[in-house]
């Protein structure tokens, strides 16, 4: 990835702008005021909390929901990937919910457990 196609990324620039301003300000500064570097900051603080507490957090749930799958399917004589069976699971409940919640409130809910790219 090249510095030229960073800055079409915006979420990605910002990301890097305050990684950038947090390195600064806990070494020798760069050429720009402080006051940019806490901008950025706090403009991107809450992508930064999402892509490093919450999804390493959903990330170890999935994991753990996985292993319990394992351990269902363990039981039985069937010999079937455990990933496979979550994603039909996932698949079918989300199905279900927008069968009985509406496609509104899935999507809501859709958007709380992706995975931001």
């Amino acid at each position: 990835m090249t510095l030229h196609s960073l800055f079409f990324d915006k979420e990605l620039a910002l990301d890097v702008t305050a990684a950038i301003s947090i390195v600064s300000l806990s070494c020798v500064p760069f050429a720009h005021s402080e006051t940019n570097d806490v901008q950025a900051l706090e403009d991107s603080w809450p992508r930064l909390i999402r892509s490093w507490v919450h999804v390493p957090i959903g990330t170890v749930l999935a994991m753990l929901a996985l292993w319990g799958i394992d351990s269902v399917i363990r039981l039985t004589s069937i010999s079937f990937p455990a990933s496979v069976a979550g994603m039909l699971l996932l698949f079918a409940g989300l199905l279900g919910l927008e069968a009985v919640l509406g496609e509104r409130k899935v999507k809501g809910l859709v958007r709380v457990i992706d995975v931001p790219v």
